[in-house]
């Protein structure tokens, strides 16, 4: 999670402890290395803080399922998905 709390500062330019629309974006990057679609940035801004501005303990939650993700290995996500179908 601390690579999640530096995006988050990073984004904070005027360390308001809030990030924006347009912060959150750039915290993904910085943390993830992908830019979110409008989509998930409404999901996110209206689930967690319904808004303009989502605070580090928002971001670290949405941010949660994004890290047991990006640590997961090709063939653990191929299975997970092929498990996720079988179920359906």
């Amino acid at each position: 999670m601390e690579r999640v709390r530096k995006a988050f500062s990073y984004a904070d330019k005027e360390s308001s402890g809030r990030l924006t629309k347009h912060q959150y974006k750039v915290a993904m990057i910085a943390a993830f290395g992908y830019r979110p679609d409008s989509l998930e940035i409404k999901h996110v801004f209206q689930r967690y803080y319904p808004c303009e501005a989502i605070t580090l303990h928002d971001f670290e939650c949405c941010s949660r399922k994004k890290v047991s993700v990006s640590k997961m290995t090709l063939t653990e996500i191929c299975i997970a998905h092929m498990d996720k179908d079988r179920k359906q």
